[in-house]
């Protein structure tokens, strides 16, 4: 249906990705209290040797410690039902936070979390070895502890690819073909269990810090010096 396969060196496409810049509308960290400044510089987002390279650096930067990228398709591509991988490998430092998921594009039901979130990735440098895969609706989020997802383990510098397959009645989560989360509709689901029947669009970032990031073990601000920390992408791709 889509794909980026990020094989033009330089700046991301601008007719496939947004960055959204700063530190989030309401100027607090991306509403987890994250630490970066996100920016659209080629030191924090750019393509080169076939693919793509967020970079999340310490440097001093609009009154922030740490800087990195945040890009979306929303308004250029979004979709309803399909398979979605992205090939990746993932940073390891301390309070790195790498993510590729997806929101709404119009939220019908209402603000996060009514009208729900997929996460299709997410890893924290912290737990090196795991990835998580879940959902967020209005009954079922992190913030009422009773969350939607499953983890599983990889060795994530290697290359792996991360997918869910998304239909009307069920969402399902692989780490190289291999299932490890299945959420199915209920017979009788309302919006409130189950807003995904409207088109949503991709997000992928790598943040620093905030209430998962710099969980239990801090940042290893060290960690982000020089090259910084990398999550590297060489593709993205949704299937009908």
């Amino acid at each position: 249906m889509w794909s980026d396969e990020f094989d033009v060196p330089g700046a991301l496409n601008p007719n496939v990705w947004t960055h959204e810049i700063g530190v989030g509308p309401n100027n607090n960290g991306w509403d987890h209290g994250e630490l970066q400044y996100y920016t659209d510089r080629q030191v924090n987002s750019a393509i080169s040797h076939g693919s793509l390279k967020i970079t999340a650096k310490r440097e001093t930067f609009m009154g922030m410690r740490f800087t990195s990228a945040r890009i979306i398709t929303r308004d250029k591509f979004d979709f309803k039902y399909g398979r979605i991988e992205i090939r990746a490998r993932l940073p390891v430092g301390g309070g790195t936070w790498s993510a590729f998921w997806m929101l709404p594009t119009v939220s019908k039901y209402g603000a996060w979390p009514r009208s729900g979130e997929i996460d299709i990735m997410e890893h924290v440098g912290n737990w090196p070895a795991t990835i998580t895969a879940s959902l967020h609706t209005l009954l079922n989020n992190h913030r009422t502890s009773k969350g939607l997802g499953s983890q599983t383990c990889a060795h994530v510098t290697d290359w792996h690819v991360y997918s869910i397959e998304w239909t009307w009645s069920s969402i399902r989560a692989f780490v190289d073909n291999e299932q490890y989360f299945e959420h199915t509709r209920a017979a009788n689901a309302q919006w409130d269990s189950w807003p995904f029947d409207e088109k949503f669009f991709l997000v992928l970032i790598l943040a620093v810090g905030g209430e998962w990031g710099a969980a239990v073990k801090g940042v290893d601000e060290a960690t982000f010096d020089g090259a910084g920390q990398v999550l590297e992408v060489d593709y993205v791709r949704v299937y009908n």
